[in-house]
């Protein structure tokens, strides 16, 4: 019985209380693999998602190990997805507008083909200046929802110049 134990990170601890607390709670699912610094918890309802979202904090510190909980709402509606984005990105030129495809069941978050260019620490970049579109940003930072496709919008013009 000795050799079943094994002394685990501080954060594998916080994910086992976090599975303690909410493991008869038929709408919290909770994900979390071997190593990775993230814990997942998807949430069937909204209300509940948004409560749970105020009263966990987003980022814990475990001495140098910054250990991050995303709260994500499982089962949101194309109505919910399309308001939530068009609220998230309201008055910024850098969003186009959110589509859903009827005949192939496809979520689209189209974005201006306007490139950004922005500072990049990176020894790969000799220049120092990045410059990606705005699709491929959103892809990078915009991980809390499943299931979307993030595109550029074309502007296709039959005038010639």
């Amino acid at each position: 019985m000795a050799n079943d134990i094994k002394q685990s990170s501080p954060w594998v601890h916080f994910v086992n209380e976090l599975k303690a607390l909410f493991s008869k709670d038929p709408e919290v699912h909770i994900q979390y693999e071997d190593g990775a610094y993230e814990v997942i918890l998807r949430v069937d309802n909204q209300d509940k998602a948004d409560a749970l979202s105020k009263l966990i904090s987003p980022e814990v510190i475990f001495g140098n190990v910054h250990f991050l909980v995303k709260i994500i709402p499982a089962n949101i509606s194309l109505e919910n997805l399309a308001g939530i984005f068009n609220d998230a990105f309201s008055g910024n030129p850098a969003f186009s507008h959110f589509a859903h495809s009827t005949s192939l069941g496809y979520n689209y978050a189209l974005f201006s083909s306007t490139p950004a260019q922005f500072y990049d620490d990176n020894l790969a970049n000799p220049s120092g200046v990045k410059t990606m579109l705005m699709e491929d940003i959103a892809k990078d930072v915009l991980t809390g929802v499943e299931g979307i496709f993030y595109t550029t919008k074309c502007d296709i013009s039959n005038e010639e110049s």
